[in-house]
């Protein structure tokens, strides 16, 4: 029986032609091939993960590299306000927040992080008293649409 079958399988090849696959085509005359590639967007940020904020105003910045397509643009945001709270129960004190530089677009973005592509956070607030003050600031880093696309 499996000789049965495997010689049966043998005339199908030879009586069924070779198909050729639904992209390829025969030509007779000189003809072109189209070229296509696609590569999805890839970016990173490099920021502190602790930032010392004993003092009334401080700066950190968020250094970014990538590839991103020319559609879209890199932002790196968060909101205008943090909150220190202090853990042994002084009152909480407020943090501005204020940032400058991107968003960044394809031929803005650099391959590698460099001191040129950044974004610089300050905080501000007023003076602490004694104490231990802790508090998060929440960054956004997002690919959007273009500005005009």
């Amino acid at each position: 029986m499996k000789k049965l079958i495997v010689l049966a399988v043998m005339l199908l090849a030879l009586i069924v032609p070779n198909r050729v696959a639904a992209e390829d085509q025969e030509v007779s005359a000189d003809t072109s091939v189209a070229l296509i590639a696609t590569r999805t967007s890839t970016y990173y940020a490099s920021l502190p993960t602790v930032v010392d904020v004993l003092n009334n105003s401080v700066d950190f910045i968020v250094k970014v590299k990538g590839d991103i397509t020319a559609d879209k643009q890199l932002n790196i945001t968060s909101g205008e306000t943090a909150t220190l709270s202090d853990s042994l129960g002084r009152s909480s004190v407020t943090v501005n927040v204020s940032h400058s530089g991107g968003p960044f677009t394809y031929d803005e973005l650099p391959a590698e992080y460099n001191n040129s592509d950044i974004v610089t956070f300050t905080l501000t607030h007023a003076t602490l008293g004694a104490g231990t003050y802790s508090g998060t600031l929440p960054i956004t880093i997002s690919l959007d649409n273009a500005s005009g696309s």
